[in-house]
Parts: structure tokens; sequence; C-alpha cells
């Protein structure tokens, strides 16, 4: 049996005529049918992952917005500060849409093969990333990096993986590589982020797990690099404090991989809230 939330809903009679007049509703937006039929099961007592099931998103969609409704209410669930207009969606925020179609399946409880665009520009605007986008936008974005929403998971992503060596054992950074990852990534935080008093890098395997040290001792993770044999080019997955895990993520650029730099200026964009940093350079 599914664990039940911590956080109780309780709908006073008005709210609850409300969600359910918008939950039939045929011309109110799709988000806001989701998100009113998410927040009346949950009022029921349904668990996350059972309405998740029911509706059709991930659990973790359906525990954003239980958590809403009881922090800003009916007009917090139905109607919240979106993070971007639909115009002009800078790049982490396209990539979010991306990333949908690469994320393991058991993520968001749907089989990979389901999304196609118009269903992934449906999703967007259910978890609140803008505003709305139609799918042929969607699409286009896919197209930049031949991202195929209905092929095989294999065919997803552009090939970020690390080359193996002829053993099958993924390739780990050499100490020249290790130190010179170091220096770049500190003379671009003296550079670009004087916020941080040093930027810390733990190894393991091919992975680097780059954080941001601020002067008052806070460290805040940022980031994961992974060696696939260059010293120049690293995959990169950005840090969720949500989840406290990390999640391969596409740059600014569209890429899945790309320099030290690129990735430290991604994470420290969302982290330390420049998003002047996802932009493309002059």
């Amino acid at each position: 049996m599914s664990r039940s939330s911590r956080i109780v809903i309780t709908l006073p009679v008005a709210d609850r005529r409300e969600l359910a007049k918008r939950a039939r509703s045929y011309t109110s937006p799709h988000a806001e049918v989701v998100r009113a039929r998410i927040v009346l099961l949950a009022a029921d007592g349904e668990a996350n992952v059972a309405i998740a099931r029911r509706r059709d998103v991930g659990a973790d969609v359906v525990s954003k917005w239980r958590k809403r409704f009881c922090e800003d209410g009916l007009c917090g669930a139905l109607r919240p500060q979106l993070l971007w207009p639909a115009a002009g969606v800078p790049g982490p925020v396209v990539s979010q849409v991306k990333a949908m179609v690469c994320e393991p399946t058991g993520r968001r409880e749907v089989p990979l093969s389901r999304w196609s665009s118009a269903e992934l520009a449906a999703q967007a605007a259910v978890e609140a990333l803008m505003e709305s986008v139609s799918a042929s936008t969607v699409h286009r974005w896919l197209a930049e990096d031949a991202i195929k929403p209905r092929r095989a998971a294999g065919a997803l992503c552009p090939a970020a993986e690390p080359r193996r060596r002829h053993d099958g054992v993924m390739p780990t950074p050499p100490a020249s590589t290790k130190t010179s990852l170091g220096q770049r990534l500190s003379a671009r935080a003296r550079e670009r982020w004087p916020t941080l008093s040093k930027v810390g890098i733990r190894f393991h395997g091919a992975f680097a797990y780059v954080s941001g040290h601020l002067p008052d001792g806070e460290v805040l993770p940022l980031c994961r690099l992974r060696y696939g044999g260059s010293a120049t080019r690293w995959g990169f997955a950005i840090y969720r404090a949500s989840h406290d895990d990390y999640q391969d993520s596409f740059l600014p650029s569209g890429y899945t991989a790309g320099t030290p730099e690129e990735a430290l200026d991604c994470a420290c964009g969302l982290y330390l809230g420049d998003p002047t940093a996802w932009l493309p350079g002059p």
C-alpha cells in the first residue's frame, strides 16, 4: 500500500466546489484541469503515487501541487507564479522540457515511448515551467538535438556517454586532468562568481562532484561532471535540492556535455540566482 503524504489537505466547501468545477471544465487550460483533479484526489486521502498513476503525471508533480495548495490556497494551485513567460524562454527551461524525454521510465511512471511533442507541451504547462507552449515549438526544440520522443530508450538523448575502454570499464580522469579541472573551475569562479569563497571538487570514479563554498561556511552542491576521456568536455548533471540527487541535464548551449566553465555557470546561475549566466555570450 502506498504511503500517505505528510501534507494533508482539508478543503472548505467553497474551494471544493470551485475545484470540482475546474476539474469538469472543457474550456479551462489543460494544466488547470489537471491541478484541480490532483488537489481533489489529495483532499480525498489518496497517496501521491496513486494520484500520479490515475492522472498520468509524476509523483513529484503531485507532491508539488499538494504542497502549493497548502501554502498558497486555491489561487496558488490554479494560477501559480510561472518560472518564465511563454515568450523568451531561457535555455535551462527549454532543457527541462528536453530532459523529460531522457528521464528514466520510473521518474514520472510513464513509458518512454509515451511522450509526443504535444504531451511534452502539456506536461510543461502542468509543471508550470511556462504558461503555454505549442507542440510545434517543442518539436523544434527537440529537433535541435535530434531527439525523437517516440524512439526507443537508447536513442532518445544526444550521445554524452563516456567512452569506455576496450575492457568495458569507464575511464577515470588522471591526476593531471583532476588538477586542470580544479584550476579551471577556480579561475572561473574568481572571474564570474566572486560570491563564492572557493569551489570544491570531490572525485569518485569517472565523476567529479562540484560544490560552491560561501564566505559564511555554507556549502552548496552544484553539479556533477562526468569524465569521458577529454579534459575539456565533461558530461553535465545538475544537483536537485528537492530530491538531493543529480540529474543529467542540458547546458544552455543545448548539449549534455561541455566545458567545466559552462557547467559552473549553469549551476551557479540557478543556485546563486543569476539567470543571465544562461544567456549566450556576445
